[in-house]
C-alpha cells in the first residue's frame, strides 16, 4: 500500500469515526425526550449542578445529560479551551442512588492535550426526584501516562431541567 493510499485510508477511518460519533451523540441527545413523556424515572434527564471543590477553590456549574440506558454527557462552565465535553456511563446503586463515571480531555494553556480528567460521582435524588446531591472524586491521567491519580474531591447539588410552557 502506498503512502497516499495509507493517508486516504486513515482519512476515511477518521471521517467514519466522526459519523459514528455524531450518530452516537444524536442518539444520546434524543433519548431523554422519550423518558420525559411520562415524567422522571430516575437519573434520566438533564441537570444543572453546582460543584463545590472540597479544597476551597472556586466552585463551578456543570450541565449533565443522563440518557436512558446509562449514557452520560457533561460540560462545565469552565473555559472550553481547558477541557472537552465529558462522556461516560451511569448506573443505579439502589433506591434513588446512582453512580456515574465520565471522562474528558484536558488541555494546557497552550491548547495542547494535557491528559484525561475522570470524574467518579455518587448521587442521591430527593423524594421528588427533581433535586440531586452527592460527592465526586476527580482523577487525572497525564498524556502518555498509564495510570490515573486523585487530584481532588467535590460535593454537588442541583436540579433537574424541566420543560417549561411558552
Amino acid at each position: 500500500m502506498s503512502i497516499t493510499e495509507r493517508r486516504l485510508s486513515r482519512r476515511q477511518a477518521l471521517v467514519g469515526a466522526g459519523v459514528v460519533g455524531g450518530g452516537a451523540l444524536a442518539a444520546l441527545i434524543g433519548a431523554p425526550a422519550v423518558a420525559a413523556d411520562d415524567g422522571p424515572h430516575g437519573l434520566e434527564g438533564s441537570w444543572l449542578l453546582k460543584i463545590v471543590n472540597d479544597n476551597g477553590s472556586p466552585s463551578n456549574q456543570v450541565l449533565i445529560l443522563d440518557s436512558t440506558g446509562g449514557g452520560v454527557a457533561a460540560v462545565s462552565d469552565n473555559s472550553p479551551a481547558s477541557g472537552s465535553t465529558g462522556f461516560g456511563a451511569w448506573q443505579s446503586a439502589g433506591e434513588n442512588q446512582f453512580l456515574e463515571t465520565f471522562e474528558l480531555f484536558s488541555f494546557d494553556a497552550a491548547g495542547k492535550l494535557a491528559g484525561i480528567l475522570r470524574i467518579r460521582a455518587q448521587s442521591s435524588l430527593d423524594d421528588t426526584r427533581d433535586q440531586r446531591s452527592g460527592r465526586a472524586k476527580l482523577e487525572f491521567r497525564p498524556a502518555g501516562a498509564p495510570d490515573f491519580f486523585v487530584v481532588g474531591t467535590t460535593h454537588f447539588s442541583g436540579s433537574r431541567i424541566k420543560t417549561l410552557p411558552l
